[in-house]
């Protein structure tokens, strides 16, 4: 017996109709991938790494090696975007913070705790149509909800080898949960039904990274990211335990000075997605053998902050451009990504590094595509994203 839920996610594949979601790239796989990081480094290239002044990504646990104050960052982010699949169009907005973390030094060493988005697994789809019922032809509505994701929460140390290098590690834990609802409402006196599955997410991390400032203009930093197996356990429904082989990830930025006031950026991360299965999660109905890949991300930018040595406060200034390649594919191939954005900050206290305040926004426009097949139609999303992050600093 196939289960009616399953039939009718099944369906919304292979037919256009009516759609929503915070992103229909959400619906396979594990999810949409998601960058833990702040407004300034989201700007200039999306990750973070090798950044002058203060940064504090989950990227690379070394790049707060040489803080000398305590204090949060705190990143807040709205999306807005128009999805487009086939000849079905709708707009949709979501929120999310996708980044907190606490550094505190202690002496010789920085201690660091943060939480940050991983997978995005939150979507819905809507679909009307026909189905014989004996000898009758009856319309239906078709609802499909999923709730969730997975985040990823580090604790770790950074350590300062003299004025230009730092190292650092963290581990901990990818964790979150995901509940999935499955209904269909008939147009005529036929009751409705409705199936609900619901998980309970868990796998292990660690991290180790460096961070190398050969000459005062010029920064470099470096990343390895393992995570383990992340496990599902069903905690609703009749859903099925999961394992999914999470990527080993590989990053590297730099950052330098071009002329005194103008900073240039440029980060990438390479993740070994390859080996994580994605028909075992994600939407029913999934092409078979349809296989995930590794990825590239890469970005950069430039920030323009001209400023006296001493003045108290700063006011930069920013522009950038994001390329990601997205691991899952939606039916013949794997969709990719793009932002290019600008933003502006304040910066209270002297000392780049060790400032008593930082207040960071940037907006970005951006577009995500992949080919649906001939039958279904390819998608197109065309996006706004807005974030805002608040670092506070004492003594």
């Amino acid at each position: 017996m196939v289960r009616p839920g399953t039939v009718a996610l099944a369906a919304v594949l292979t037919l256009p109709g009516a759609l929503a979601a915070q992103s229909l790239t959400s619906t396979r796989g594990p999810g949409y991938p998601v960058i833990a990081t702040d407004a300034r480094s989201m700007v200039l290239g999306g990750l973070g790494i090798g950044l002058q002044g203060f940064a504090a990504p989950l990227v690379n646990p070394a790049s707060v090696s040489h803080t000398r104050r305590r204090g949060a960052v705190v990143a807040l982010e709205a999306v807005d975007r128009n999805v487009r699949l086939g000849d079905a169009e709708d707009d949709v907005g979501t929120t999310r913070f996708p980044l907190i973390r606490v550094v505190f030094p202690v002496r010789g060493a920085v201690l660091t705790a943060g939480y940050g988005g991983y997978l995005d697994q939150s979507w819905g789809l809507m679909r009307e149509g026909e189905q014989l019922v004996g000898d009758e032809t009856v319309g239906f509505v078709d609802q499909m909800r999923s709730e969730g994701g997975v985040g990823q929460f580090q604790a770790g140390a950074a350590v300062p080898i003299g004025p230009r290098v730092g190292v650092g590690a963290s581990v901990g834990l990818n964790m979150g949960s995901q509940r999935v609802r499955y209904t269909r409402f008939f147009d005529t006196a036929l009751d409705s039904y409705t199936e609900a599955l619901s998980w309970r997410y868990s796998g292990p991390t660690a991290q180790l990274g460096v961070r190398w400032a050969p000459m005062d203009i010029v920064h470099l930093g470096a990343s390895v990211t393992w995570a383990g197996t992340l496990e599902g356990e069903p905690t609703d429904g009749r859903a099925e335990a999961r394992e999914l082989d999470l990527p080993l990830q590989l990053a590297a930025g730099a950052s330098g000075f071009l002329v005194p006031g103008l900073l240039a950026a440029v980060s990438g991360r390479w993740s070994g997605w390859s080996g994580t299965d994605a028909s075992a999660v994600g939407l029913p109905g999934a092409p078979d053998g349809a296989a995930s890949r590794d990825t590239w991300e890469v970005g950069g930018g430039l920030e323009w902050a001209p400023a006296r040595p001493t003045a108290r406060r700063t006011f930069p200034l920013r522009v950038g451009f994001q390329y990601r390649q997205l691991p899952f594919p939606f039916v013949d191939d794997a969709p990719t990504e793009w932002f290019a954005g600008a933003g502006a900050g304040i910066r209270v206290g002297a000392d780049p590094v060790n400032p008593f305040a930082l207040v960071d926004v940037g907006v970005q426009r951006g577009a995500r595509t992949a080919s649906g097949g001939g039958a279904l139609g390819d998608l197109t999303e065309r996006l706004w994203r807005i974030a805002i992050s608040i670092s506070l600093f004492g003594n």
